[in-house]
């Protein structure tokens, strides 16, 4: 089991675009938080790809790379690649580097059958342009995806402690009448997770995780992920969505900070 981490977004200067056709929605769509707002890419490219490219604005350090609500594209014989150029390097005109991440981050789809492809890295690049590439098995795919994430994670060296919840959120409704007749209103339903991080050193308190929860407060989204080591469960384990409850941290101990981590997933 690896570590539990947490991801906040790094969000593109300028606007996103695609080498390849565009075949519903806009690349734009990848950096928004609303569920359903997608974008459908045709491997048409060079190798059957599909390529998004994007620009930070400036270097920054990138370990961590998620790709959530994939879907349409193939679940064997695909790929996944992450490419990355720094300021000097230029948007990807001659020298880059070329990372192998995961089309699809497990073999087991979660029950929404929506996908997260994934790149995890033990150390950072450092970039300000990205590319993602997915290479199609053969001709005619496309894929189409929800919400792209990028940065560095913020991983504790002690992990969360035993006593994690995770549950559902039923956006319907039941109810009976006076006859006694059922009624059902369905709607969707959202995972939810919550975990505790027990003894964070006071670096990792005040230095990030402090600062990160100043920065998302309950409004804006992050992404976490309970175990990214390979499973095939691993896309089960990884959320999307705004923090929930309190955002308050505790000195715990002389040595010790405590911070609860409660999110509703809308991917």
């Amino acid at each position: 089991m690896a570590k539990a981490f947490l991801l906040k977004p790094l969000a593109p200067v300028g606007t996103p675009y695609a080498t390849t056709t565009v075949a519903a929605g806009q690349p734009a769509h990848a950096f928004n938080d609303y569920a359903g707002v997608t974008v459908t890419l045709a491997c048409d490219g060079l190798d059957n790809a599909a390529l998004l490219i994007f620009d930070l604005g400036a270097d920054t350090p990138i370990d961590t790379v998620m790709v959530f609500g994939v879907s349409g594209f193939p679940q064997s014989g695909g790929q996944f690649w992450v490419q990355m150029a720094t300021a000097a390097e230029g948007p990807f005109t001659s020298t880059y580097t070329n990372e192998l991440g995961s089309a699809y981050a497990g073999a087991i789809l979660p029950t929404s059958g929506l996908g997260v492809s994934m790149l995890y890295k033990s150390s950072p690049n450092t970039a300000r342009y990205v590319r993602l590439r997915w290479l199609a098995p053969s001709s005619g795919q496309s894929i189409r995806i929800a919400r792209v994430v990028v940065g560095a994670r913020f991983q504790p060296a002690i992990n969360f402690e035993y006593g994690a919840q995770f549950g559902v959120r039923d956006l319907g409704s039941l109810d009976v009448n006076a006859r006694g007749v059922l009624l059902r209103h369905r709607g969707k339903k959202l995972r939810t997770v919550s975990i505790n991080f027990p003894a964070l050193t006071r670096q990792e308190a005040e230095g990030v995780a402090q600062k990160m929860l100043e920065q998302v407060g309950n409004t804006e989204c992050i992404a976490l992920c309970t175990d990214p080591a390979a499973d095939a469960e691993r896309q089960s384990r990884c959320y999307f969505g705004p923090l929930v409850g309190d955002l308050g941290r505790t000195w715990a101990t002389a040595a010790g900070h405590k911070v609860p981590v409660n999110l509703l997933g809308i991917l």
